[in-house]
């Protein structure tokens, strides 16, 4: 009897636990992206909704939101409305990491100029160097993409403003597809 009903608590353990972490995963790892963008880039970023399928291999994120610098016209530097990405988990234990699939749709971008530079250029300015302490290339890992699609973008060119003249220019760019 003592067997059994050790079974069964551990199976009731095992039950809640699935279920808390279905019901509560993707509020956390939208947390931790979030918080882990925002450090990295050094301005906000916000995630509407976040879904991960370890087994599957697979993550959704919908609304994505990187804010600009401070000091800049407008609010935000990228918003994004739907992203997936495909990957095959036993190749990210391995040299090369295999991605299926990664599809971007509704991308905002705004490149701002501002004096001598731009939005974009701080932000990456502020990433941290793949360089070693020798100043050459890290060694990382190989990156084999199979399919990539980047659908609805457009794409807002702020200049240095000019008397009579737009100082915005907007953009539709057709999509980019490209394979292997």
């Amino acid at each position: 009897k003592i067997l059994k009903l050790v079974v069964l608590i551990i199976i009731i353990h095992l039950v809640v636990a699935v279920v808390a972490f279905h019901l509560f995963s993707g509020s956390i790892i939208k947390a931790g992206v979030e918080k882990a963008a925002a450090k990295t880039l050094k301005v906000g970023v916000d995630i509407n909704d976040i879904s991960l399928s370890i087994l599957g291999g697979s993550v959704a994120i919908n609304g994505l939101i990187i804010n600009n610098p401070p000091g800049y016209t407008y609010k935000n530097l990228l918003e994004l409305n739907k992203t997936n990405i495909a990957v095959n988990i036993r190749s990210l234990m391995q040299d090369t990491v295999h991605i299926k699939e990664v599809k971007l749709d509704g991308m905002d971008l705004v490149v701002e100029q501002k004096g001598f530079s731009n939005n974009l250029q701080e932000i990456l300015k502020g990433l941290p160097s793949a360089k070693d302490q020798q100043g050459q290339p890290a060694a990382g890992k190989k990156l084999v993409i199979d399919n990539l699609e980047i659908t609805n973008i457009r794409v807002k060119v702020k200049l240095l403003p000019m008397p009579g003249k737009a100082d915005t220019i907007p953009l539709n760019l057709a999509p980019i597809k490209m394979t292997n």
